[in-house]
């Protein structure tokens, strides 16, 4: 039997990262056995060398956890083959640098699924404060769809916590499979492009807003400005490899 949902999270070397949004998320989603709904957490160990692997080992046992490991760091690629093992009727795009979550996060994004029924990928809103934007495009983008209780913002998504319907992926699979992702083009970015080949607006949730830990300045409190500007220059990404340079030029000074 298929789990309600699949919540896939790609981690490389960002081990403090990872401990924080593991915890967190596992405090935030109620248990199966408590009428929580029925989950798998697939994560996928894109080559790290840091203490990924001790982070990892303390959940390994858990019946809900699938842990895959590549020898090498396959880049955004390698989601391509962590989404291949999702089996259920949502898929959860998790990056691991969230590191708060809303109670209930997974069944927010399945309840708005079935509700928006016209929308192909939603995300959760974003902390924005002054060290980060959360990722988020300016609010001049969205416009409001309003849906009972419901509040969606329609316009661009981040991948950062976001969902999408197994059925739907199916479509799409072998455009996503043939497509060379990186960091300028992203899977979320991809995924969420491709909605329109299936008539399917994008968006995200006002109201179910997690702490995304994204930018130079957390990258410099946790250590991992290197991590950042090896990972953006793999993708040819120089525009964001610079931001996360000046950081560390900052640093240094």
């Amino acid at each position: 039997m298929r789990p309600d949902v699949s919540i896939c999270i790609l981690t490389w070397n960002r081990a403090d990262f990872l401990e924080i949004c593991l915890r967190e998320m596992f405090a935030s989603i109620t248990p199966t056995s408590q009428g929580g709904l029925t989950r798998e957490i697939l994560i996928m160990d894109n080559g790290s060398t840091d203490k990924t692997q001790e982070v990892l080992a303390r959940y390994a046992t858990r019946s809900d956890v699938r842990i895959y490991r590549q020898k090498k760091n396959l880049g955004f690629s390698a989601y391509k083959r962590l989404f291949f093992h999702a089996r259920g009727h949502i898929v959860i795009d998790l990056d691991d640098d969230i590191l708060k979550f809303p109670k209930d996060f997974d069944r927010i994004l399945v309840d708005y699924l079935s509700v928006y029924k016209d929308y192909g990928f939603l995300a959760c809103n974003v902390v924005q404060n002054e060290k980060t934007d959360g990722n988020r495009p300016r609010d001049a983008k969205y416009i409001k769809d309003v849906r009972g209780g419901m509040v969606v913002e329609e316009g661009p998504t981040g991948g950062w916590c976001s969902a999408f319907r197994r059925r739907d992926y199916l479509w799409i699979k072998l455009l996503i499979f043939l497509f060379r992702m990186d960091s300028k083009t992203p899977e979320d970015a991809y995924i969420a492009s491709l909605c329109w080949r299936l008539h399917k607006k994008i968006g995200i949730i006002t109201n179910a807003v997690v702490f995304h830990a994204c930018g130079p300045t957390y990258a410099r409190e946790y250590n991992h400005l290197d991590r950042e500007i090896e990972k953006y220059r793999m993708g040819e990404n120089h525009e964001f490899a610079q931001r996360f340079i000046n950081e560390k030029l900052m640093e240094k000074n």
